[in-house]
C-alpha cells in the first residue's frame, strides 16, 4: 500500500508508566505509525492495528511474510496479472468487508451481482472455499503482503 498522502503519519502506544517501558513503548509507536502510512492514515494507535503487532514483530524476517503471502496469493496475483483483471482486490475487499456483497460493490463501484459473479469465479479458478479458517488464513496473507511490501519500499522502516 502508499504511503501517507498527507506527507506524515503518526503513530501513539500504550500508556504504560516507567523508564524500563520506554524501549517497548517506542517499538509500538513506530508499529502504529507504519499501519498509519500502510493505510493512508494520519494516526493510529498501536491498541488499533490488530495482526500487524505480530506481523511487524517479524519484520527482520521477511522471508517468513513474504513466503506465507506467495503461498496463498501468487495464484490469483498471477492471473490478474496475466488477464489485465482485479480478482485479488476484489477478494480482499470481500474479506475486509466480511463477506457483504453490497459493501464491496458500493466500494469497489460494481453491481452486487458482478460482485457475486467474480466471487464465484474465485472460488472456481482457486478452489476456494471461504471456510472461517480459509478467510482467516487469506486475510493474514493479504496482510502479510502489505506489511512485506511496505518494509521492502522503505528499506525496513
Amino acid at each position: 500500500m502508499a504511503a501517507a498522502t498527507t506527507g506524515y503519519a503518526m503513530g501513539v502506544s500504550s500508556e504504560e508508566k516507567g523508564f524500563e517501558r520506554i524501549p517497548e513503548l517506542l517499538r509500538q509507536a513506530d508499529s502504529a505509525r507504519i499501519t498509519a502510512e500502510m493505510r493512508n492514515n494520519k494516526i493510529f494507535f498501536y491498541e488499533d492495528i490488530g495482526i500487524n503487532k505480530l506481523l511487524l514483530g517479524i519484520n527482520d524476517h521477511p522471508d517468513i511474510l513474504r513466503s506465507v503471502s506467495e503461498e496463498y496469493l501468487n495464484p490469483i496475483l498471477a492471473y490478474d496479472r496475466e488477464n489485465g483483471t482485479e480478482l485479488a482486490r476484489l477478494l480482499y475487499e470481500y474479506l475486509m468487508l466480511d463477506g457483504s456483497v453490497q459493501a464491496v460493490a458500493d466500494r469497489l463501484g460494481l453491481h452486487r451481482n458482478t460482485v457475486n459473479s467474480r466471487m464465484k469465479q474465485i472460488k472456481q479458478l482457486f478452489r476456494f472455499e471461504l471456510t472461517g479458517q480459509k478467510k482467516t488464513e487469506l486475510l493474514l496473507a493479504f496482510q502479510a503482503k502489505e506489511v512485506y511490501d511496505y518494509m521492502r519500499l522503505n528499506g525496513g522502516n
